[in-house]
């Protein structure tokens, strides 16, 4: 799960590793599975140096076996529950966020998405003290919103809680890939964080309509994710879109019905979806759960939520 750069060995120079992502070549593993004459064709390496390249990766960067009542112990340790900061949300959630887990968040355009990202993202660096990465692929994310959210707190508190957020401006899939990679790099060498937020996913995976490259490519970005999330023990909150589809013509429309965009393979692979959606009343919206693995299902699945210029909270103050 390595990401080949020049950094890693001085035969892979910026050119060799440029060449080797063209011929989709990415990673560690790539690079290892693949054959060796193939390689020398791809990467202009003689067959003393591949061989080398091979031997080195493989030393350093295969997978090593664990101890399962061992790593059993040590993921009990490092697991935490994530408060959203809303009472009622945590409630339905039996708690909150579980790290470990990728957590969606979906709905129509303008219904709240960001917003909702943005305040649990206060509450982690606020109330937590925690660091958090924040993926933003349509340039929504604005330093004077965030801002806002701590209105009343003074300046060095500020200035405290704002250093904790990281922001990844990625607009294509290489770039969030690639921002991944080095988020993991990162955890490797001790970076403290609980919460990965990706706002959002459609932005970059609608760059194109070949159905064969998106699952390619959510495949390689949900192992990647997954790997993350339970390895560090990290939650992942991703936005995604809810379309709405109608039968009929423009003169007569029946049966709309709504979809969770990013396609089949998708649908499954959150440990748990919430859809945000507005409400007649101002400043109210409503959350609730869709499907879960992880949450114990109860006879009241929503709630409201009150948007304020600090975040969301649990009623109207």
């Amino acid at each position: 799960m390595n990401r080949l750069h020049s950094q890693i060995h001085p035969l892979l120079t910026e050119e060799v590793v440029g060449t080797l992502h063209a011929k989709q070549v990415f990673t560690a593993a790539d690079f290892i599975k693949a054959e060796a004459q193939q390689l020398v064709k791809t990467a202009r390496l003689n067959f003393k140096e591949v061989l080398a390249l091979k031997k080195f990766l493989t030393k350093n960067f295969a997978p090593t076996p664990v101890n399962g009542l061992n790593y059993y112990k040590s993921v009990l340790s490092n697991s935490a529950i994530i408060p959203t900061g809303i009472n009622s949300v945590d409630h339905i959630l039996n708690g909150g966020l579980f790290t470990g887990n990728v957590y969606e968040i979906c709905g129509l355009p303008n219904s709240g998405k960001t917003q909702f990202s943005l305040s649990l993202m206060k509450n982690v660096v606020q109330n937590m003290q925690q660091q958090v990465y924040f993926f933003d692929t349509k340039s929504d994310f604005s330093a004077i919103k965030a801002k806002k959210l701590f209105s009343g707190h003074n300046q060095e508190h500020l200035q405290d809680y704002l250093s904790k957020v990281t922001v990844f401006r990625t607009y294509t899939r290489h770039e969030l890939i690639n921002g991944l990679y080095e988020v993991k790099n990162n955890l490797e060498n001790d970076l403290k964080l609980r919460l990965i937020i990706i706002d959002s996913l459609p932005a970059v995976l609608f760059s194109s309509h070949d159905s064969s490259s998106n699952n390619s490519y959510l495949n390689h970005l949900v192992n990647l994710m997954r790997y993350i999330s339970v390895e560090y023990q990290i939650v992942f909150l991703i936005t995604n879109l809810v379309t709405t589809w109608s039968d009929g013509d423009f003169k007569k429309q029946q049966d709309h019905m709504e979809k969770i965009a990013c396609g089949r393979y998708w649908f499954t692979v959150p440990n748990t979806r919430l859809k945000i959606e507005k409400t007649n009343k101002e400043n109210m919206f409503k959350i609730s759960v869709l499907r879960s693995d992880i949450v114990n299902r109860k006879s009241q699945d929503s709630v409201n939520i009150f948007l304020m210029d600090t975040g969301f909270v649990e009623q109207c103050k």
